[in-house]
C-alpha cells in the first residue's frame, strides 16, 4: 500500500494544484466582475477627476516619475473642469455671504445715521441687542438644520438658509425701529446657521476623496473674501460716497441672493444623501452631473451599481 500511495502522491498533488488554481481563477473573475459592476461613489468621482486632471492625484503623491505640471496641462484641466470649479465657487460665495451678513453690524453701529434713526441714541442697550441677537438665531438655525438635514438634504437646507438670510437682510435695510431691526437680525441668524452647517458637508460629498481637503478648504476660504469685501464696501459707502447705512446693508445682503441663485442653478444634491434615502436613480444622476462637470467622458454610473452598496 505504501508503494501505491507513494506512486499516487504526485497525481494527488497535481490534482490539488489544478483545483486550487481553478478556484483562484474563479475568485479573480468574480472580484474583477464585482469591481466593474459596483463602482463606489468615491471611486467614480476620483476616476472622473483624474481623467482630466493635469496630474493624476492617484500617482502624483507617490510616483516620482509622474510628469511635472506645466502651464499647458493646467490650462487644459481648467478648460475641462471649469463647470466643476463653478460648483465649488457657488459654495464659496454662500460661505462669503454668511461672513458678510454676520459682520455687517460692526460697520453699521458706528454710523451716526443708524444711531439716530434706529438706536435713538441708546448705543449701550440697543447696540448690544442688535449686535448679539444674530448669534442667538445662529444657534437655533444650526440646531434645526442638523436635525432636519437628514430628511430634507443639504442642498435644500442651504437654499432655505440663503433665502431667509436674503429676506432678513433686506428687512434690516427698511425697518424703522430697533425692535424690528433686532427681529430681522435674529431671522438672519436663523438663515446663516443652516448655511454654515451644510457648506462643508456638501463640498465634501461632491468632491473626489483625494481632492476633498483642498475642495473644502477652497469653499471655506471664501469666508475671508466676505470679510474683505465688507471692509471695502464700508470704505466706499461710508468713507468715499457718504451714503446711508441702509445702502450698505443692502449691498452686504446681495451675496446671499447671488449664492442662493447659484446653488439652485449649479449645485446638485449630495449623491450620498440621495443614496442613503434609497433614491438610487437620483443619486446616480447627481454623481454623473458632477463627473460630467469635471469633463469626464467615460462610462456613467448606474443606479444598479449604487443600490447594493447602500442596502
Amino acid at each position: 500500500m505504501s508503494i501505491i500511495s507513494h506512486a499516487l502522491s504526485p497525481l494527488k498533488l497535481s490534482m490539488t494544484d489544478n483545483y486550487q488554481a481553478a478556484n483562484s481563477d474563479d475568485d479573480d473573475v468574480i472580484a474583477s466582475n464585482g469591481d466593474s459592476a459596483y463602482r463606489s461613489l468615491d471611486d467614480y468621482l476620483q476616476t472622473a477627476y483624474d481623467s482630466t486632471s493635469a496630474r493624476s492625484s492617484s500617482t502624483a503623491q507617490f510616483d516620482q516619475s509622474s510628469p511635472p505640471l506645466t502651464v499647458s496641462s493646467v490650462l487644459k484641466q481648467i478648460r475641462s473642469q471649469w463647470k466643476y470649479m463653478l460648483i465649488i465657487t457657488a459654495l464659496g460665495i454662500s460661505s462669503a455671504a454668511d461672513a458678510a451678513e454676520m459682520f455687517t453690524i460692526g460697520y453699521v453701529l458706528g454710523d451716526p445715521g443708524f444711531q439716530e434713526e434706529i438706536l435713538r441714541g441708546d448705543l449701550a442697550t440697543g447696540g448690544a441687542l442688535v449686535a448679539g441677537i444674530l448669534n442667538l438665531g445662529l444657534i437655533f438655525g444650526g440646531i434645526s438644520a442638523g436635525s432636519s438635514e437628514g430628511r430634507l438634504g443639504r442642498r435644500y437646507i442651504m437654499l432655505g438658509g440663503l433665502l431667509l438670510t436674503s429676506v432678513a437682510g433686506f428687512g434690516c435695510a427698511v425697518v424703522p425701529n430697533v425692535a424690528l431691526f433686532a427681529l430681522c437680525r435674529f431671522a438672519a441668524g436663523l438663515g446663516i446657521g443652516p448655511v454654515l452647517a451644510s457648506t462643508a458637508p456638501l463640498a465634501t460629498e461632491l468632491s473626489p476623496p483625494k481632492e476633498r481637503g483642498f475642495v473644502v478648504s477652497v469653499a471655506n476660504s471664501f469666508w475671508t473674501v466676505g470679510l474683505i469685501a465688507n471692509a471695502i464696501w464700508a470704505y466706499i459707502v461710508f468713507g468715499m460716497l457718504a451714503l446711508s447705512w441702509r445702502v450698505f446693508v443692502i449691498i452686504c445682503t446681495l451675496p446671499s441672493v447671488v449664492g442662493c441663485v447659484l446653488i439652485w442653478w449649479l449645485v446638485p444634491e449630495s449623491p450620498r444623501f440621495l443614496a442613503l434615502q434609497g433614491q438610487y436613480d437620483r443619486a446616480a444622476r447627481s454623481a454623473n452631473r458632477v463627473a460630467l462637470s469635471m469633463g469626464y467622458r467615460g462610462v456613467l454610473l448606474l443606479d444598479t451599481e449604487i443600490e447594493p452598496q447602500f442596502t
